[in-house]
């Protein structure tokens, strides 16, 4: 029986056993395909976890309506 859940869990942990940093790690996201969402959500929180909030890059907070600051308060209050 196939599951999609068992895939998106693999490829999380493919993604950040072999990746570099957090572009790398987004870039082969998206590579690998399937829940692509998902599996950068998850690549990104886990990385996030590890490295801290504040190595996001600035690109992916920036577009943000409330702001770096707020977004990241915001992410620390998720992870609390």
């Amino acid at each position: 029986v196939w599951c999609d859940s068992l895939f998106t869990t693999g490829a999380a942990a493919f993604v950040l056993k072999h990746s570099a940093g957090v572009w790398e790690a987004l870039k082969m996201a998206v590579c690998l395909g399937g829940d692509v969402d998902s599996l950068a959500c998850i690549v990104l929180s886990v990385l996030c976890g590890r490295d801290g909030i504040t190595e996001l890059p600035q690109p992916l907070l920036e577009g943000l309506e409330v702001g770096r600051e707020k977004a990241i308060a915001a992410l620390l209050c998720l992870l609390c």
